[in-house]
């Protein structure tokens, strides 16, 4: 049964919103035209089409709403009729038929909630999801008591999860259900460990890297040659060309409020005439080029602190990186960097302006350069650890047998 409507923001009702509550099973509304009783059984018969309004259900649960209104009418009684409908009396029988159903289903609904009930939530502590959360509660607790006591000989073997109660008692529970190896002594588990699990031993993932072929094809972008200026039909182009001032007449073209207005550049009256010469002269072929000029910035910006923040990464790697090698190289990288963000700056201030990036992809190379050398030191190093990888994973699964 619908127990309560609200109605906002929908035709003559308020954002504050009004409510229809203490519903009964047959209520009668009425009100004068334009009151808004139309619009009640509009939101009854779509209630998602207004997200403003809402209804509320007994017991959460809506049935099927049927309105007869003048938009049903409108739908389906035009002058071809969408469809043809029948009334007619039901048999005894079927009516009795129904009466049954409805009751079947308020026994399930009964059942359903019953169940809810001894159910319960974890979140309040009742029923079986409460009595289920105790019982892991007082699980977890007693998986770490144990972890604690073993963890300074195979605290390696417990990485990932040594501070983290809940992750640990986690995987305890997989390698139940999982694990089908043998299961070792304790005193052989803690032989292993104190050998497979030796400082230096440990695979090493490898440093990221880049590919600076992108950053070098920035350098011979042709909008960096072009001079980018107006129309050079227009009758005022060739004075604003002769003056090199096209940049400075398109920036005061963004203060010009409109014809009759003060012209920014004199300050007297802006005639309508000249306005439209100036607007044409910047048509939509020097808009696209300029907008060329702030894509090759931006994507330049991107690409190259992307390759900075990879070549600094690199250099708090490790031993395996020649750090002394690699810094300068970085450095070097950065100001060829720095000095090209600075033309291509310059570019969009100055569209009409010429500039040429200075090459970074000698300094580029050489920081990839080392470090792909570093990597394939880490790589010999993962080589030769490579079998003790599998004895460690089989320990580490081990040693979960000790809580089972």
């Amino acid at each position: 049964m619908l127990e309560e409507v609200c109605i906002a923001k929908v035709a003559t009702y308020p954002d504050a919103g009004q409510r229809l509550h203490g519903l009964r099973p047959i209520n009668f509304i009425f009100g004068t035209n334009g009151s808004g009783k139309t619009t009640i059984s509009r939101v009854l018969a779509d209630t998602a089409s207004y997200p403003t309004c809402s209804t509320i259900w007994d017991r959460g649960r809506s049935v099927e709403t049927l309105v007869y209104n003048s938009d049903f009418v409108e739908r389906n009684f035009t002058e071809r009729l969408r469809g043809i409908f029948t009334l007619g009396e039901l048999e005894a029988g079927k009516l009795q038929q129904i009466e049954e159903a409805r009751q079947k289903v308020s026994g399930y609904l009964d059942q359903i909630d019953k169940l809810k009930l001894t159910l319960g939530t974890a979140s309040d502590g009742t029923g079986k999801l409460g009595d289920l959360k105790r019982l892991r509660a007082a699980f977890e607790e007693r998986c770490w008591q144990i972890k604690s006591e073993h963890d300074g000989e195979f605290k390696r073997a417990f990485e990932g999860v040594r501070n983290a109660k809940e992750k640990f008692c986690d995987r305890v529970l997989d390698e139940a259900a999982t694990n089908a190896s043998n299961l070792r002594a304790l005193d052989d588990l803690r032989s292993k460990a104190s050998s497979i699990f030796a400082d230096g031993a440990a695979r090493i993932a490898p440093l990221a890297s880049f590919d600076s072929g992108r950053l070098i094809s920035f350098e011979s972008d042709p909008i960096l040659e072009k001079r980018v200026v107006g129309k050079e039909d227009i009758e005022l182009a060739p004075l604003i060309r002769r003056l090199g001032n096209s940049d400075w007449v398109r920036a005061g073209l963004h203060f010009v409020e409109g014809a009759e207005m003060p012209c920014p550049f004199c300050q007297k009256t802006m005639e309508a005439e000249l306005l439209q010469k100036l607007n044409d002269l910047f048509d939509e072929t020097y808009i696209a080029d300029t907008e060329s000029i702030d894509s090759l910035r931006d994507t330049y910006a991107t690409r190259a602190q992307a390759i900075l923040e990879t070549s600094e990464a690199a250099l708090n790697s490790g031993s395996f990186i020649d750090v002394d090698a690699l810094r300068p190289l970085v450095d070097r990288l950065r100001a060829i960097i720095g000095l090209n963000q600075t033309h291509l700056e310059r570019k969009r201030r100055e569209p009409s302006s010429r500039v040429k990036l200075e090459p970074a992809g000698e300094a580029a190379r050489a920081v990839a350069e080392i470090i792909g050398q570093a990597n394939a030191e880490i790589s010999r190093h993962n080589s030769l650890v490579e079998n003790l990888i599998a004895e460690r994973a089989t320990l580490s699964s081990g040693n979960m047998a000790l809580y089972l």
